[in-house]
């Protein structure tokens, strides 16, 4: 009689594809923001103020938190995804010249900027024998955009509101590492741009001189590096 046959051992890379179906992600990383414009101040007071500048009020580098639900094909994925950002300003000098009682320069620290992202995202994994499987990734969606009013002690400076909601758009370059079939780890840059927005007008006083500080505008324009991890239901 002929020997039984034995059904082959499943490969390396079928042991390890996510496969089809819903995962879960979660991710956190650093983020270099760009895109906030300078701002300046006009005069309100009668005082002989010749003028105010202030020099910008660029962010300094940040903190980023995602979550993902997707759905995972053969090669593609789509999900939604929320992503929480948030970056101190960096310090701002102010520049009063004609000045009654407050001439000179000073420099303030800013509120921090923070971000709330909702994103559509499509991806393309591509075909990997191994547990490495690079992808590409892109996404629209909406961001509201907040920052506050700032005091510095001496000082008082009321910089600009920030409370706008922004079409959002962005690109991922990222590299998924999969432990099993139901868990990966990912390592991604990705890029945020958006539509301009403005900040609203607020007011600064300085030794006594009242100024109103005028709208600005700008755009999100951030890059950031990220790690994470995706699990499959």
């Amino acid at each position: 009689p002929s020997p039984p046959s034995s059904t082959p051992a499943p490969s390396r890379s079928a042991q390890t594809s996510p496969g089809q179906g819903i995962y879960l992600g979660l991710g956190v990383g650093v983020a270099f923001p760009s895109g906030i414009s300078d701002q300046s101040f006009t005069r309100t007071s009668t005082t002989g103020v010749t003028g105010a500048v202030n020099q910008g009020y660029s962010p300094s580098t940040g903190f980023l938190m995602s979550g993902q639900v997707g759905y995972q094909l053969d090669q593609a994925r789509v999900e939604g995804e929320f992503v929480y950002q948030s970056a101190s300003r960096k310090a701002t000098s102010i520049t009063l010249s004609g000045a009654a009682t407050s001439n000179g320069t000073y420099s303030v620290s800013g509120p921090s900027i923070t971000g709330y992202s909702a994103m559509v995202n499509g991806y393309y994994d591509f075909k990997s024998s191994s547990k490495l499987v690079p992808y590409v990734g892109a996404g629209l969606g909406v961001t509201w955009l907040e920052s506050g009013n700032q005091t510095t002690p001496g000082v008082i400076v009321a910089s600009p509101n920030l409370n706008a909601s922004v079409f959002t758009y962005q690109a991922k370059l990222g590299l998924s590492y999969n432990m099993t079939p139901q868990s990966a780890l990912f390592l991604q840059y990705r890029y945020m741009g958006s539509a301009g927005f403005s900040y609203a007008g607020a007011r600064a006083t300085l030794g006594g001189e009242v100024f109103n500080i005028g709208q600005a505008s700008g755009r999100l324009s951030n890059s950031s590096v990220e790690l994470g991890a995706r699990f499959k239901l």
